[in-house]
């Protein structure tokens, strides 16, 4: 439970796409497992309802954004690695947020180019 812990102070600077903010996941977290049951649902079909709108061509396609696919040069296995973006991401997220006068609504607001997942 404490990996999920979400620090009043840290949460405006969390990438929105950050586990920590899953409903599912924090109402299982205290007990909550209807509640979890039905967030779990909820998300699934939120989705299936992504997928099919980018398969239609009505959203982008789906790439990674902190990671790239690479080539361990040892094994020659295919791996994914991180490629740092994530930092100055939140970096910019976290001046916006100082512009701002040290607060935002919600950090999807801070961070550019990120899907509402949850």
């Amino acid at each position: 439970m404490s990996l999920n812990d979400r620090p009043p102070e840290l949460e405006p600077y969390l990438c929105p796409t950050d586990s920590r903010f899953r409903p599912d996941q924090r109402a299982m977290e205290i007990g909550a497992y209807e509640q979890a049951d039905r967030e779990k649902s909820r998300l699934e079909v939120k989705q299936r309802a992504t997928r099919r709108r980018r398969e239609q061509g009505e959203l982008p396609a789906w790439k990674p954004r902190w990671f790239v696919r690479d080539t361990d040069t040892d094994t020659g296995e295919s791996f994914w690695r991180f490629n740092g973006d994530y930092w100055a991401e939140r970096e910019a997220a976290a001046t916006k947020i100082k512009d701002n006068g040290g607060s935002s609504a919600k950090p999807i607001e801070s961070w550019n180019n990120v899907a509402d997942i949850f």
